[in-house]
C-alpha cells in the first residue's frame, strides 16, 4: 500500500522559521548623456539669433533664413523662396564661387540643386534638414557632394531615384544616395531584341513556368473567350451558333485547322451597322486573331496537345467556310462473295 508523506522538509521548515532572505543591491541605471558638440551649439545659437532678432523669412526648399526689418512676433515667420533657388544651376557649376559660401549656404545650395533636378523629397522641414546638414557634415563633404551634382545630376540622361532627407541626415545618407546613382548610371536599361543577342543572353530572358500547363491553358482560353465576346456583336447569328461549341477552347482545342477556319470565318462574316464602328470592329478582330495565333504556338510548346497543325491556311474564303463538313464513313467489311466480285471487276473480267 502506497503511503504519502506530507510532512514539511528541512528546507521548508527553515523558511517557515526564519523567513526568506533577499539581498538587495542598488544599481545605477542612469545612462550617460553625451554633451552637445560645440559645433552644434554654435549652429543652434546662430539659427536662434536669426529667428529672433527680426521677423524671419524661411525658404521652404533650402531652409535658409533671411532677416527682414519687420518687427518680431513670437511664433510667426514668413515663407518665401530664397534667390538661390532660381540661380542654383549656375552656382553649382561655378566651382570658384560656391567654395566661398559658408556651411549653411552650401547646404542650402545642395537642397536647391536637388529640388531643381527633381530628386528631392523633404521628410522634415527644410530648416531642420539644413541644420542637420550643417551639424553632421563637414565643409569638405558638402563640397564633395556639390561636385557629385556637377558630374552626375547636371549632365546625366538617366532618371535618378529620389533622395529623402529628414532631421537624421548625415554623411552615410549622402554616400548611400551617390552609390545608388552610380549603379543607375552604369547599368544598361536599353531594350534589346532577342533576335540579335547571343545564346547566353537569350537564356537570361526566359520566362519561368509560373502555372501548370493545364491551368495556363485554361487561363489563355478564358482570355481568348473575352476577346471573342468583343467581336460577337458584329457576327451573324448563324455563325455565332456554329461557333458556340468551340469558342471557349480557342487555345486548347486540338484541331488547329478548325480554329483557324473559325477565326477566318469571323473575319469574313463580321459586318458593321454604322461606318463609325468599323475601326472598333477591325481592332477587335485583329486582337482576337493575333492572340489566338500566338497563344496556340505557346500551347504547343507547353505540350497541351500532342500535335498542332501550323500548316493550316490562315485565311479561307467565305464560300469555303459555308461548305458543310464532309463526313467520311468508314468502309464496311465485304463478304467473301463481294470481295471476289470486286477482284474480277478490277481485272476487267466482268
Amino acid at each position: 500500500m502506497l503511503k504519502l508523506d506530507f510532512s514539511p522538509s528541512k528546507e521548508n521548515t527553515a523558511v517557515l522559521k526564519t523567513g526568506y532572505t533577499v539581498d538587495y543591491k542598488r544599481e545605477d541605471r542612469t545612462k550617460s548623456q553625451r554633451l552637445v558638440s560645440p559645433k552644434k551649439i554654435a549652429v543652434i545659437k546662430a539659427t536662434a539669433a536669426s529667428l529672433t532678432e527680426s521677423l524671419p523669412v524661411v525658404c521652404p526648399i533650402t531652409g535658409l533664413v533671411t532677416a527682414t526689418n519687420f518687427p518680431v512676433k513670437d511664433g510667426f515667420f514668413l515663407e518665401a523662396y530664397h534667390p538661390i533657388v532660381h540661380n542654383c544651376k549656375a552656382m553649382v557649376k561655378d566651382t570658384s564661387y560656391y567654395k566661398l559660401l559658408d556651411r549653411e549656404q552650401k547646404a542650402g545650395l545642395i537642397l536647391a540643386a536637388l529640388d531643381f533636378y527633381k530628386v528631392l523629397s523633404l521628410e522634415s522641414s527644410s530648416l531642420v534638414v539644413n541644420l542637420a546638414m550643417q551639424a553632421n557634415l563637414t565643409d569638405l563633404q558638402l563640397d564633395t557632394f556639390i561636385v557629385f551634382i556637377q558630374d552626375s545630376l547636371a549632365c546625366t540622361s538617366k532618371s535618378y531615384p529620389l533622395l529623402s532627407l529628414d532631421s537624421m541626415v548625415k554623411d552615410s545618407t549622402l554616400l548611400g544616395y551617390m552609390t545608388k546613382c552610380y549603379e543607375v548610371e552604369h547599368t544598361n536599361y536599353e531594350t534589346v531584341s532577342l533576335d540579335t543577342v547571343d545564346d547566353l543572353t537569350k537564356k537570361l530572358f526566359t520566362v519561368p513556368k509560373f502555372l501548370a500547363s493545364d491551368k495556363r491553358g485554361s487561363a489563355m482560353d478564358k482570355e481568348a473567350y473575352d476577346l471573342y465576346l468583343d467581336v460577337v456583336e458584329y457576327l451573324p447569328k448563324s455563325l455565332v451558333d456554329k461557333a458556340k461549341p468551340f469558342v471557349k477552347t480557342l487555345i486548347t482545342n486540338t484541331s488547329s485547322t478548325l480554329i483557324t477556319r473559325l477565326v477566318s470565318a469571323i473575319e469574313a462574316k463580321a459586318t458593321t451597322i454604322d461606318d463609325s464602328e468599323e475601326s472598333a470592329m477591325l481592332l477587335a478582330i485583329s486582337e482576337l486573331k493575333t492572340f489566338v495565333e500566338k497563344n496556340r504556338e505557346t500551347a504547343s510548346k507547353l505540350g497541351i496537345y500532342s500535335a498542332l497543325d501550323l500548316d493550316a491556311p490562315a485565311i479561307v474564303s467565305e464560300t469555303e467556310t459555308e461548305t458543310a463538313p464532309v463526313v467520311v464513313e468508314a468502309a464496311k467489311p465485304m463478304g467473301a462473295f463481294a470481295a471476289r466480285m470486286a477482284a474480277l471487276k478490277a481485272k476487267g473480267a466482268i
